[in-house]
């Protein structure tokens, strides 16, 4: 099971393009509206709020409708954007804030779905809450608590400044699984967590931005997935600068940019699951940093130089018997060694074109498929970090799921 994560950025302004024509209607407190969605349309609805109240929003729909949620402050300029089922957010100032609600057309459902909204304003933490780690910085009170076991608990983040809740993150979770602060260690850290953790808690401003900061993880739980980290600065409002979703690799500060923050290092997940099993799936490292704001990629700082063409050859020549003969149909673990992953240690380095040479040379001249092969490649690559440049728009949880449906598939048809 995995978190359905809203980019507030990317989100948010379709909401509202979506939405422009909508009526409004007023949402009042504890009263439930229903109304009817086709895929493609939106409804927008209003709620009156005090500084510093807390609206909970909650809906029931149908599983197969993906329903995209999210507010606009009283000035029209996105605030939060809601997770499945509901959407909790603190209103930084008094005023009438707008409640979009999107039915996505890529959803399973392609009919009218009825939808059932209500909300209520207060907030309590969740019954069983624990205390699971506090933070005090740039005058918030930051406090992370845990309910529950696992996937039937709920962890929830709580940013105070005060005494006046500023802002609430709230996901399923528990002391193992959840949120928890990037700087936390375990109780028999190695020497590389703890500068790892003494680089996050010393570098007040970690993007770079000027404003100080607080950086958080987020982790499902599953056997090798997924994390996602996230970065709030902590000035006048709790403002959520960069989300990314690392997939299985995470994201771990090695050093001080100097234009500002820190530098991170992650893997590629794109390739994950792609054409083979996971431990066999090559992720380079990548090297990320803040620039104005967003998280990029630094390619420049991942240069060497190419391995020798005698070394290069011989490479080609070994992973090349180790290739099938049979042709290729992009269809579930076709490969037992990704030979792909020299050509994007190539191509992280700084040495794009030697690695088409290598593909040129590694690909056995019998078997079929080779024009078909490459262009898959380049297609993953085109949603990698080095087809981006943007951390936050990496797209390796869906070729991870695109490449896991594939394996599925090829051994269903094999047993």
């Amino acid at each position: 099971m995995f978190r359905y994560h809203c980019i507030l950025l990317l989100i948010l302004p379709l909401l509202g393009m979506a939405a422009a024509q909508d009526p409004l209607s007023e949402l009042l407190p504890d009263k439930q509206a229903t109304f009817k969605l086709i895929p493609g349309a939106s409804r927008s609805y209003v709620v009156t709020l005090k500084e510093g109240d807390v609206a909970n929003i909650n809906w029931v729909v149908s599983d197969s409708v993906l329903l995209k949620t999210g507010v606009l402050d009283p000035s029209g300029k996105p605030l939060e954007a809601g997770g499945t089922g509901n959407l909790l957010f603190v209103a930084p100032t008094a005023g009438r804030y707008k409640v979009l609600f999107l039915y996505d057309e890529e959803s399973e459902a392609v009919d009218t779905q009825s939808v059932t909204i209500e909300y209520s304003t207060g907030f309590s933490l969740p019954k069983g809450s624990r205390l699971k780690d506090s933070r005090n910085l740039a005058g918030y009170n930051i406090r992370i608590y845990s309910a529950g076991n696992d996937m039937e608990g709920v962890s929830t983040v709580v940013f105070d400044k005060g005494g006046v809740k500023r802002r609430i993150l709230q996901d399923f979770g528990s002391d193992y699984i959840g949120y928890s602060f990037s700087d936390a260690i375990e109780s028999r850290p190695t020497a590389a967590a703890r500068k790892r953790a003494a680089l996050i808690k010393n570098t007040v401003d970690k993007t770079g931005n000027g404003v100080p900061d607080v950086m958080i993880d987020y982790f499902s739980g599953g056997a090798h997935c997924c994390f996602t980290t996230l970065f709030f600065d902590l000035g006048p409002q709790v403002q959520l600068v960069s989300q990314i979703d690392t997939q299985h690799a995470g994201i771990a500060p090695v050093g001080i940019n100097p234009k500002g923050g820190l530098r991170f290092e992650t893997h590629e997940n794109n390739f994950a699951y792609w054409n083979t099993c996971f431990a066999c799936s090559p992720m380079p490292r990548v090297i990320l940093e803040f620039d104005e704001s967003v998280l990029k990629p630094n390619f420049d700082l991942l240069k060497r130089r190419p391995p020798s063409l005698v070394e290069l050859k011989e490479k080609a020549r070994k992973a090349r018997e180790k290739i099938s003969l049979e042709p290729y149909t992009d269809d579930g673990a076709q490969f037992d060694e990704a030979f792909w992953g020299v050509m994007l240690d190539l191509i992280y380095t700084g040495n794009e074109e030697l690695a088409w040479q290598y593909f040129d040379l590694v690909w056995p001249s019998r078997k079929a498929g080779k024009e078909f092969f490459l262009a898959n490649f380049r297609d993953v690559l085109a949603s990698s970090y080095y087809g981006t440049r943007d951390a936050s728009s990496q797209n390796g949880f869906q070729n991870y799921w695109k490449g896991f449906n594939k394996i599925l598939e090829s051994i269903k048809r094999n047993q």
